[in-house]
């Protein structure tokens, strides 16, 4: 599977204000050299508000942490992949949380094949999933570009990333 390598090493969460002097910011931090700007879910009241964040920067990645899918419908969400690759092409990444319903993983796979489907589809090396379990990282593998952890343990990183496929890169100390 490929991964979003554009994210880079240093990004930084962007909080979104009333009066759109997070754009400003948002330039800002993209002039300071940030990899990517992260905005957070619980604030995304648009999706105009994600499309100010991406006209008002240059090249940045811009990542939703996350779009809740049972409150975003997956036609809405290709649209604005759709539309963003037109202005800002290959700088959006669909960071996407599960429904807060029973049988999460089946409703969260029906909308992927939305998604894969749409016209165009959004790809999966241009989507992550919020992802805390097993069989949703396992998800994240299998049908995103990677997965987005929140407030758990080192050791619990360490058997996230060995559900990817990923592994800790050695260094050496001069």
């Amino acid at each position: 599977m490929t991964r979003i390598a554009d994210l880079g090493p240093v990004g930084i969460s962007l909080s979104i204000s009333p009066d759109d002097t997070h754009l400003d910011e948002a330039a800002r931090l993209e002039s300071l050299g940030y990899s990517a700007i992260w905005l957070r879910g619980g604030q995304i009241d648009s999706f105009d508000r994600i499309s100010a964040v991406v006209a008002a920067t240059d090249s940045i990645p811009v990542a939703t942490g996350i779009i809740p899918v049972d409150v975003y419908g997956a036609d809405a969400v290709a649209q604005l992949y759709a539309d963003l690759q037109t202005t800002a092409p290959d700088r959006f990444v669909v960071g996407l949380g599960g429904p807060q319903i029973p049988r999460p993983l089946r409703a969260l796979n029906e909308y992927l094949d939305r998604l894969d489907r749409s016209a165009p589809p959004v790809p999966a090396e241009r989507r992550i999933l919020a992802a805390l379990g097993p069989r949703k990282l396992e998800l994240a593998r299998d049908r995103a570009a990677g997965a987005v952890l929140l407030l758990v343990t080192p050791d619990y990183t360490a058997e996230a990333r060995r559900i990817l496929g990923l592994t800790r890169r050695s260094s050496s100390r001069s």
